[in-house]
C-alpha cells in the first residue's frame, strides 16, 4: 500500500461542535481526516464520547488502529506514536488545548495548524508561559487560525504573524429554526441562562453568582449536567430537540458572562432562532457588535431592568433587540462562515512553501553573518517596553532609543541587527521592534537563554496528564514546585542551637557527677561550666556581630550594584561584552545610555553612544558622580555620539560643549551638567550633535553613522 501522506490530516478534537461542522466540512473539501477517540474517564461535558470506528481511511490497518487505541488528550506522546505522525500525516490540526499543541510541537515535524475558538485570556500569554516560544516562532510550517478579530486584540505579535482569522458556524440543526420566535406569540415567563457541569469549579461559581444576583424563579439555568439537582431552576440535560423549542417559548435569553476572548454559543442559537438576548458589557459577545448594542448591559441592575422590559412583552425594545442582533446571525451562519474557511484550509493545506520564519534568538555564542552587523544594548535592569490592549509603548529612553536606531538601520540598510536583552524582555522587545517583518535580519542575543528553552519530557513518558480548556473556562493550579504550605522561619540558628545543647548537657553532667565525690571538685566545675557558658555567650556575641557585618556589607554590596546599573546578572553582561569583542569581522555597538550599560567600557568595538531622552534620573550624591563617571569614559572613546530629542538638543546648546578632536560629540551621558560631564572641555558648536529621530533624514543619520 503506498503512503500518500500529503492529503492526509490527524485532527486532534473533541469537541461536539467542532467534531458535527468543521470536521466532516474537511473531509468534504476532499480530505482524508483521521479523528482518534477521546478515551478518558474524565467528565467533559463538550465532550463526544461516541466515536466512528468506520470513518473513512487509507493507513495500514495496524496503523489505524494503533492510533485508535492511544489517549492523545491525557498523554504525552509517545516516540513510537510520534514517528507514526511524522511518517503517515502531512498536517496534524489541533484544536483549543495549548497543552494538546505542546505536545504535538514536541514531536511533529511537519505542517500543524493551531484551530482556537476562544479562551479565557491570551494565548500569546499562556504559550509563553509553556514556553512554546521558540517551538513556535522558529517553525515555518507553524499556522495560528483563531475565529475572531475580536479575540485576538490581546495577542502578541509574534503570534499574530502566524494569524488566518476563520470564523465557525454553531450547529447546522439550529438553522432549521431560524427566525421561529416571534414577538406576536405568546412566551413562557422564563429568561434562560447559561450553567453546564455545576460540579465543576468554575461553573460552580457562576452558579453561585446566578443565585445571589439573579435568584428569581424565571431565571432556567441550562447547560448538560453530570447528575439532577434539587434546585427547580437547574433544566438539566435535555434531548436536542427540546432544547430548540425551548428557545422559541422562552421569552429571551441572559448571557451574563463577560470572557473578553470567548463566547459560548447558546446566546448564539437564541439570536438565530430570533429571541432578544441581553448581555454583559466587556464580554466578546459585545465586542462583536460594531456600536453598543440595545441589547447590552453595563452592570446587574442595567441586566435586571432590560430582562424586566423582555419579560413584560414591551414590542418596542424586543424589535430593537432582535434588529441589532443580524449581523452577530450572519457572523455564525454557514453562508458566511464556509466560503471563508474552505478558502482559508484549502490554501493552508495545499500550499508547498513555507513563509521564512528565521529564528529570532541567536544560539549562545553565534557569529553573526552578515558582513554588516550592529548590536543595540536593550539589556539594562527593569521593563522597558509595556504592552497593552495589543499595542507596544516604550516606558524608558532606553526602548525609544533602540527602537529609533534599530528602525533606521533595518529601513535605510542591508546591516545585519542583534538586539540584547534578557528572556523576561523579550516578548515585548520582539514586538516593540516588528522583529517579525525583518526575518533573518533581526536578532535578539538573549543573555539567559535558559528560561525560553520547551519544557522537558521525558523520553518514553506516555502518562503525563494534560489540562484541557474548552472555550470559556479555565483551571487554577499553584505554580509547580510551589508549596501550599506557608514556610516556617525560625528565629535561632539551628546548628548554634544544637551546640550550645550539647554544651550546657556535658557540663550540666559533669556537675552532677562532681556532687558524690568532693567539694572541690564541685567548686571547679562549676567555675569551668561558668566560664563556658560565657564563653558561648561571647561567641554568640560574635555571631551576631559577624552577621551583621555581613548583612551591611552585602547591603552595601548591592546598594554598589544597583547604583552601577549593574544588578545580579553581571556576569552574564560581562559576558556578552567578551562574545562581542571575539566576534570575527566589523560589529559596531548603540549603547543608548552609557550609564546604564557599564560594562560597555570593556568593549573593544567602535561605539556609537546615544544620550538619553530626558532628564538624568540617577538623582544626586555618589550615584549621580558615578553614572556621569562612566558617561565621560565612554564618549571619550565613542566612535559616534547622537542625541534622540529636542531636550537634547537645548541642552547641548545651554552647554556650548566644545570637540575634542575632529571626530569626537558632546560627553554629556546623563549628567546634569554638561560641562562637568565633558571632562571640563568646551565643544566649538552644538550642531556637529547627530540629531536621531524618527523623520527620514533622522533615520539616515543614524544609518550613515553606524555604516
Amino acid at each position: 500500500m503506498t503512503n500518500d501522506k500529503r492529503n492526509r490530516v490527524f485532527w486532534l478534537g473533541m469537541h461536539v461542535v467542532l467534531t458535527k461542522t468543521e470536521l466532516p466540512r474537511l473531509r468534504a473539501l476532499g480530505y482524508e481526516v483521521f479523528n482518534p477517540p477521546y478515551l478518558a474517564d474524565v467528565y467533559d461535558q463538550s465532550a463526544v464520547i461516541q466515536w466512528d470506528r468506520n470513518q473513512q481511511s487509507t493507513l495500514p490497518p495496524e496503523v489505524f488502529a494503533e492510533l485508535s487505541q492511544y489517549n492523545f488528550f491525557y498523554n504525552r506522546i509517545t516516540p513510537r506514536i510520534a514517528d507514526l505522525l511524522n511518517e503517515y500525516f502531512g498536517t496534524v490540526i489541533v484544536t483549543i488545548s495549548p497543552s494538546w499543541l505542546e505536545s504535538v510541537l514536541e514531536v511533529y515535524k511537519g505542517r500543524i495548524i493551531y484551530r482556537v475558538y476562544g479562551q479565557p485570556g491570551t494565548l500569546s500569554e499562556t504559550l509563553w508561559v509553556m514556553k512554546m516560544f521558540r517551538s513556535v516562532q522558529e517553525r515555518d510550517n507553524f499556522f495560528f487560525v483563531p475565529h475572531a478579530e475580536e479575540a485576538i486584540v490581546d495577542e502578541h505579535a509574534w503570534l499574530k504573524t502566524r494569524m488566518s482569522v476563520v470564523p465557525y458556524t454553531i450547529p447546522l440543526d439550529v438553522f432549521e429554526h431560524e427566525n421561529t420566535w416571534s414577538p406576536d406569540e405568546p412566551h413562557a415567563a422564563e429568561i434562560m441562562a447559561c450553567c453546564p457541569n455545576i460540579d465543576n469549579p468554575q461553573f460552580a461559581a457562576h452558579y453561585k453568582y446566578l443565585n445571589e444576583e439573579f435568584p428569581e424563579k424565571h431565571f432556567k439555568l441550562y447547560g448538560v449536567q453530570p447528575r439532577k439537582y434539587d434546585d427547580p431552576r437547574v433544566v438539566g440535560t435535555l434531548p436536542r430537540d427540546e432544547q430548540l423549542s425551548r428557545y422559541r417559548r422562552a421569552a429571551g435569553y441572559w448571557y451574563h458572562y463577560d470572557f473578553a476572548n470567548s463566547c459560548y454559543l447558546p446566546p448564539i442559537e437564541m439570536m438565530t432562532v430570533g429571541g432578544p438576548v441581553i448581555y454583559m458589557r466587556g464580554s466578546l459577545l459585545a465586542k462583536s457588535f460594531d456600536e453598543r448594542g440595545p441589547g447590552e448591559a453595563g452592570n446587574e441592575d442595567e441586566a435586571r431592568r432590560k430582562i424586566r422590559l423582555l419579560l413584560n412583552g414591551d414590542r418596542a425594545f424586543i424589535e430593537e433587540v432582535r434588529a441589532s442582533q443580524a449581523p452577530i446571525v450572519r457572523r455564525y451562519h454557514p453562508d458566511f462562515v464556509h466560503p471563508i474557511f474552505d478558502r482559508t484550509f484549502k490554501y493552508l493545506l495545499d500550499r508547498t512553501d513555507a513563509p521564512r520564519h528565521a529564528p529570532a534568538i541567536l544560539p549562545s555564542g553565534a557569529p553573526l553573518a552578515a558582513p554588516k552587523r550592529a548590536v543595540a544594548f536593550f539589556h539594562a535592569p527593569g521593563e522597558h517596553v509595556a504592552f497593552d490592549h495589543g499595542k507596544y509603548e516604550a516606558l524608558t529612553s532606553i526602548a525609544r532609543t533602540v527602537g529609533t536606531a534599530v528602525g533606521a538601520l533595518l529601513e535605510k540598510t542591508d546591516h545585519e541587527v542583534v538586539v540584547t536583552c534578557f528572556a523576561h524582555q523579550l516578548e515585548n522587545a520582539y514586538g516593540y521592534l516588528n522583529a517579525q517583518r525583518y526575518p533573518g535580519r533581526l536578532h535578539f542575543q538573549v543573555l539567559n537563554p535558559e528560561p525560553l528553552a520547551p519544557r522537558p519530557v521525558k523520553p518514553g513518558c506516555g502518562v503525563v496528564p494534560l489540562t484541557t480548556q474548552m472555550p470559556g473556562e479555565s483551571k487554577l493550579s499553584a505554580p509547580l514546585g510551589a508549596s501550599t504550605q506557608s514556610a516556617s522561619h525560625p528565629t535561632t540558628n539551628p546548628q548554634a542551637q544544637s551546640l550550645r545543647d550539647r554544651a550546657l548537657r556535658q557540663v550540666g553532667h559533669a556537675a552532677i557527677t562532681a556532687l558524690g565525690k568532693s567539694r572541690v571538685l564541685l567548686i571547679v566545675t562549676l567555675v569551668l561550666a561558668g566560664a563556658a557558658l560565657q564563653a558561648i555567650k561571647l561567641a554568640r556575641m560574635a555571631r551576631r556581630v559577624a552577621g551583621g557585618v555581613y548583612r551591611r556589607a552585602r547591603a552595601l554590596g548591592g546598594h554598589c550594584r544597583r547604583m552601577l546599573g549593574i544588578g545580579n546578572p553581571w556576569l552574564l553582561r560581562r559576558d556578552c561584552v567578551e562574545s562581542l569583542n571575539a566576534q570575527p569581522g566589523d560589529v559596531v555597538v548603540i549603547v543608548p545610555d552609557a550609564s546604564r550599560f557599564p560594562e560597555s567600557l570593556l568593549l573593544k568595538r567602535p561605539v556609537v553612544l546615544c544620550l538619553p531622552d530626558g532628564p538624568a534620573t540617577s538623582g544626586g550624591g555618589l550615584r549621580a558622580k558615578v553614572h556621569a563617571q562612566i558617561s565621560q569614559f565612554l564618549s571619550e572613546r565613542a566612535s559616534e555620539i547622537v542625541h534622540v530629542s529636542q531636550f537634547q538638543q537645548s541642552r547641548l546648546f545651554a552647554a556650548q560643549p566644545s570637540i575634542a578632536g575632529p571626530h569626537r560629540r558632546w560627553p554629556a551621558g546623563t549628567c546634569d551638567d554638561a560641562n562637568t560631564a565633558a571632562g571640563g572641555k568646551r565643544l566649538e558648536t552644538a550642531s556637529a550633535c547627530v540629531k536621531l529621530d524618527d523623520s527620514a533624514s533622522g533615520h539616515a543619520s543614524i544609518a550613515d553613522k553606524v555604516a
